[in-house]
């Protein structure tokens, strides 16, 4: 996002690396919204918001993980013997 944002260019290996690495991740996204450019610069709105639905799907697993390895509540029981 912020290479784009910068205008950098994409013939550069770096920026090529970082495109094709994020592709994978931004692909589900593509056409969702429009993408707002002002003299080469784009900000690319799809971008952030894949980076919010992946922050909201870690939590939502982070969550059911702390969730599923909490210890259970153990529940004392006495036994009283009257003879």
């Amino acid at each position: 996002m912020i290479l784009k944002l910068l205008a950098a260019n994409p013939a550069n290996a770096f920026a090529s690396f970082i495109y094709d690495v994020s592709y994978v991740f931004l692909s589900p996204f593509f056409g969702l919204v429009g993408t707002p450019t002002s003299d080469g610069s784009v900000l690319e709105i799809t971008s952030l918001i894949a980076m919010l639905v992946y922050l909201l799907v870690g939590w939502g697993i982070t969550y059911l993980v702390n969730l599923l390895m909490m210890p259970t509540r153990v529940r004392h029981v006495r036994t009283v013997h009257r003879h």
